[in-house]
């Protein structure tokens, strides 16, 4: 259980400020800044150090990026604490860390905005959010426009988004309640823009390295599903769905975008029924809780994302069980 919810938490960050074309392009100035930063993020070369603040906790990463005959590469290094790298090529990912070789994944990247994630293309537009062009800034040295995403109701969070002025690389994105409050932040505190060398993109680190694999899933749409969410917040799609293939066992995992953000639910078979669960770190929450699901026993339900916490709550009320026949 323990370890399911911290994957899911590394997916979710992973799907974190991946803004998708709108299906229908709004040609406004701030929706053409936001298509400038879908590009940006996968196509600039750039090498830079920023922090991640998340609730009371604060990361300091260099990252490096780089296109190469149209692979996308990436380094992360942990500025503090142990030392750990995370290196990326295209759908491959080494995780390079001291002490034994068992890979601690809910410690692997904290890292926000800047790690890709590997899961198919959004499928949403930006219908939930109002965007507006707010004050150019500057930060890291480069100029920027600002872009504030007002969200249309009360299950998902505020943006407040600045992207560097000649290539809409994201510079800086804060996380914001319905308050106005900063629930989480990260910022470049140095960047430089253009051609990467290769050395740059190689690991430094000592330790162990680990590599693995993430494949695309199977669409959607085409995985027989053992439950379902009977309600889903406006704009939110699935994004991908894997399943037990155990004949009767209805654990699995969905996950669902709006575009901008996302969120993970997972079912798993319970022994005994357990105490609600409600955490939050910064803008991130964890909701579990035991239920019964289709006659077949206790299940627990974890809904994990970048969500406030009565959005959660809803989610995981909302899982009912589907009778499907035996995967073989």
């Amino acid at each position: 259980m323990r370890n399911n919810v911290f994957i899911a938490s590394l997916f979710t960050l992973w799907m974190s400020v991946s803004v998708a074309v709108p299906a229908q392009a709004d040609h406004s100035e701030a929706h053409q800044w936001l298509d400038r930063m879908s590009h940006a993020l996968r196509e600039t070369a750039y090498d830079g150090v920023f922090v991640y603040e998340q609730g009371d906790h604060m990361h300091s990463l260099r990252i490096v990026h780089a296109v190469k005959d149209g692979v996308e590469h990436e380094r992360l290094v942990h500025m503090d604490g142990e030392p750990r790298e995370i290196i990326r090529k295209g759908h491959e990912i080494t995780c390079v860390h001291p002490g034994d070789e068992k890979v601690r994944l809910d410690h692997a990247v904290p890292a926000g905005a800047f790690a890709q994630r590997f899961f198919g293309e959004s499928v949403s537009n930006l219908k939930a959010y109002a965007a507006d062009m707010g004050k150019p800034v500057r930060v890291a040295g480069h100029d920027a426009v600002t872009v504030v995403l007002t969200p249309q109701d009360e299950w998902r969070y505020g943006h407040r988004l600045a992207l560097e002025q000649s290539s809409g690389l994201l510079l800086r994105s804060e996380l914001v309640d319905v308050a106005g409050h900063v629930l989480e932040r990260f910022q470049f505190t140095s960047l430089s823009l253009g051609d990467v060398p290769e050395a740059a993109l190689q690991p430094s680190a000592k330790g162990h390295a680990v590599p693995h694999h993430m494949p695309a899933p199977a669409a959607a749409d085409t995985v027989p599903a053992h439950w379902k969410l009977a309600w889903v917040p406006a704009e939110f799609t699935m994004a991908m769905s894997d399943v037990s293939r155990n004949a009767g066992d209805k654990s699995g995992v969905q996950m669902y975008t709006d575009g901008l953000v996302g969120f993970s639910v997972f079912v798993e078979t319970a022994s005994a029924e357990q105490p609600e669960v409600v955490m939050q770190h910064g803008a991130t929450v964890v909701y579990s809780r035991t239920m019964p699901l289709g006659g077949t026993g206790l299940h627990t339900v974890t809904v994990v994302g970048e969500i406030p916490v009565l959005a959660a709550r809803k989610l995981a009320a909302s899982v009912q069980a589907v009778e499907t026949p035996n995967v073989q």
